[in-house]
């Protein structure tokens, strides 16, 4: 493993070879690649769109049997300045982050402190009681059915997170009366129940969350210079910026909220295999309790239903990559894409960091995995980003519609206009909102409609539900999203 000071830390590749020095033939087992040329050979062509100029890129680290086989970086950590990827430069690895938060629960289980069987009013008393308690462990395996808040600030138009601060966003969650469900009776992937988690760790512990992980989480593992978002974090170096795609090229887009807890570890992918090694080793954060609760995927009972498992436990993913079992999560938030898998029986561990948002990690990780797995079925590679066996069949919303819902609608519950103008590029929807200082717009050149009265609302996740009967004038509709309740809006202007 190459850590912080070695002779490998300002390369832009590291290549290990074990053994047999540095002719890169690895005497290894059958599923490991002969010669990591080959690997890193793999590695180039699946990241080659972003190895060149004025591109942002990723970081790729690959691990087998708690072995570097592979670090190496992928255009510009900076495109300005010309900065390019390395092994050592900072990422923001987003919602992969919810796993140490998991390990800072599961670290005060350890001591005695806390259970995640324990109702979370214990902790958080100022919550509204739900009819069904919700326990610790329901936040960790979203199955809480609580709403979400950063969903919440989305459709008031919020996307530049960065103006979110920890208390406002706290509050929204604490403050919440709305259950969209009894706990531990469905699925739904929520960020509000790590923050309250984050929260639970700082008042059991008496340290903000951040520090509690870095002392007993993350130094546990030796990434000692990675951490969690906080307004008094360290400074270890500069972080990658964040970009989306454009026409012209890529924007810059590093709008991400300042606190941690769904989110917000800053690390380089040099620190992160010193984790991933452990996950082979199980010396330290894998020990067997520990990885008995993280790879023990959730279960669901539906009301008068069936218990179901889910693909989800301690903050990882529990699923099948290439037909084999593997521990994984991804993030993505604000210019940045992260992901990660971990095989168990093979011990192959596969990660990357990336400054730009998509980036189709998942896709990109097949080829690369399938030099230590071998030949698989089609049916057993997923399908990329964005791709579904059973997508649904939207049509047009016909100009007539489109005609009657043109004016300015406002909710009550969530404090927020939408205005819809017929532009000569399409339909532009503004959303204001009295807590956010610039108005979001969105225009569509065409605007899809699943059924006749469901209008998606973009990567949000959210749609609009047009009334059955439509006529001349639409006076009022409903935004629906999976993680919150319904927001009903009422026409206020023509």
């Amino acid at each position: 493993m190459f850590m912080r000071g070695s002779i490998s830390v300002n390369k832009k590749t590291v290549l290990l070879s074990i053994a047999l020095g540095f002719g890169l033939q690895l005497n290894a087992a059958a599923d490991t690649p002969q010669n990591l040329n080959e690997l890193e050979s793999r590695t180039d062509q699946a990241f080659a769109d972003l190895d060149k100029d004025g591109s942002p890129g990723c970081s790729v680290g690959i691990q087998k049997d708690g072995q570097t086989l592979l670090v190496k970086g992928y255009g510009n950590a900076d495109i300005a300045a010309g900065t390019k990827i390395g092994p050592d430069t900072y990422f923001n690895i987003a919602s992969m982050s919810k796993q140490f938060t998991v390990m800072s629960i599961l670290d005060l289980q350890a001591r005695g402190l806390l259970s995640v069987e324990d109702d979370i009013r214990t902790y958080l008393p100022e919550m509204p009681a739900a009819p069904t308690p919700v326990r610790i462990r329901h936040l960790i395996h979203h199955t809480s059915g609580l709403a979400d808040y950063l969903m919440h600030f989305a459709l008031t138009g919020m996307r530049d997170f960065k103006s979110l601060d920890r208390e406002t966003a706290l509050k929204r969650m604490l403050d919440e009366d709305v259950v969209l469900y009894p706990a531990g009776e469905r699925w739904s992937y929520n960020n509000g129940g790590y923050l309250l988690l984050s929260e639970i760790v700082a008042r059991v512990s008496g340290e903000p969350f951040e520090t509690y992980a870095q002392k007993h989480v993350l130094s546990a593992v030796g990434m000692n210079h990675s951490y969690f978002r906080s307004p008094d974090e360290p400074d270890f170096g500069p972080v990658a910026k964040g970009y989306v795609p454009t026409e012209g090229g890529y924007l810059e887009n590093s709008g991400t909220v300042s606190y941690s807890g769904d989110g917000g570890l800053i690390t380089t992918m040099t620190e992160f295999l010193s984790y991933t090694k452990d996950m082979y080793q199980k010396q330290a954060l894998w020990g067997p309790k520990n990885e008995s609760f993280l790879t023990e995927a959730a279960v669901i009972t539906p009301a008068g239903g069936v218990a179901t498992t889910t693909a989800y436990g301690g903050g990882l993913g529990v699923e099948t990559f290439l037909g084999v079992p593997v521990i994984t999560h991804s993030g993505g938030i604000a210019g940045y894409n992260s992901d990660f898998l971990y095989a168990p029986e093979q011990g192959l561990a596969i990660a990357a960091f990336c400054n730009v948002s998509p980036a189709n990690l998942t896709t990109r990780f097949v080829d690369i995995a399938k030099l230590f797995l071998g030949d698989v079925p089609d049916e057993a590679a997923p399908a990329p980003h964005g791709a579904s066996v059973n997508k649904p069949s939207f049509s047009l919303l016909p100009d007539a519609d489109i005609q009657a819902l043109l004016g300015k609608y406002y909710s009550d519950a969530l404090q927020t206009y939408y205005s819809f103008e017929k532009t000569p590029a399409g339909l532009a929807v503004e959303v204001t909102s009295d807590n956010i200082p610039v108005p979001h717009r969105d225009v569509f050149a065409q605007v899809p409609v699943l059924g006749g009265r469901v209008i998606p609302l973009g990567r949000t996740g959210a749609s609009i539900l047009l009334p059955e009967v439509i006529g001349d004038h639409v006076q009022a509709f409903t935004i629906r999203h999976p993680n919150l309740p319904d927001y009903e809006f009422q026409r206020v202007a023509p």
